[in-house]
């Protein structure tokens, strides 16, 4: 992943799948470098390669949804992740990927609904949320309705007062401070 030159790299990803195709970390890693040149469809074709070596690896798994999300395959992982969080229903990163596959299909009435749903799982299952779960999802939400005054409020109550900081930048940016 370290090798600028793009030709070498895929040189090197291809060598190091030929020489132990059940290493999932080559096409993860390969996966990865599409990704960020925005070769979606190449970048989601290794990551499910990666993910058929390590179906139960939540990084691969994460990092395709994404690619997905990215490819406006919205309705399918919407079901997806509505199904990953019937097992896991205070998993924040699965919930924050169900807010963007929500606001991306331009249902913005219903994340409330989702936010809802996720606060009242969190509430039974984490009762003192000391990450804080509920108000990033809340924060998500504003954002995604581009409430961005809310957002700014939201940040200023997080409880971790080490996020304030770094997440005060994009509220403090969409307003123009």
């Amino acid at each position: 992943r370290m090798e600028p030159n793009g030709a070498i790299a895929d040189d090197y990803y291809q060598r190091a799948i030929a020489s132990d195709p059940d290493n999932s970390f080559p096409w993860f890693a390969r996966c990865h470098r599409l990704m960020g040149l925005g070769d979606f469809a190449e970048a989601k074709h290794a990551g499910e390669q990666a993910l058929r070596l390590r179906p139960d690896d939540r990084d691969i798994e994460q990092r395709l949804l994404r690619i997905r999300l990215a490819l406006g395959e919205h309705a399918a992982v919407e079901s997806e992740v509505r199904k990953l969080l019937q097992t896991d229903p205070t998993n924040l990163q699965l919930h924050m990927r169900l807010l963007s596959t929500i606001a991306a299909q331009g249902r913005l009435s219903e994340l409330q609904l989702a936010h809802n749903a996720f606060e009242l799982a969190v509430q039974l299952e984490i009762p003192l949320d000391p990450l804080d779960y509920i108000g990033h999802s809340a924060r998500r939400v504003a954002y995604s309705r581009q409430d961005f005054e809310t957002v700014l409020q939201l940040t200023h109550d997080l409880k971790d007062e080490s996020l304030r900081g770094p997440l005060l930048v994009e509220p403090l940016l969409e307003l123009g401070r």
